[in-house]
């Protein structure tokens, strides 16, 4: 039984970025998403420059995002 109290949210779960037009779908926050996104991905360059995206996105000053990864 779902409580009417509790939304439930959808997850992104993020395989191997290796395009910049993956960070761009966290530009924004969105209403029934959950914040916390898990990434699965090998150590490298692409994975360390989608993370650097999201942290932009996270630190701007208009319109700030609050994604946790």
């Amino acid at each position: 039984m779902i409580s009417s109290n509790k939304i439930d949210l959808f997850k992104l779960i993020v395989l191997d970025p290796a395009h910049f037009h993956t960070a761009l779908l966290q530009k924004n926050m969105y209403k029934g998403i959950s914040p916390v996104v898990h990434v699965y991905a090998t150590v490298k360059d692409d994975i360390n420059e989608y993370l650097n995206y999201i942290s932009e996105f996270n630190k701007r000053i208009d319109n700030p995002t609050n994604w946790q990864t």
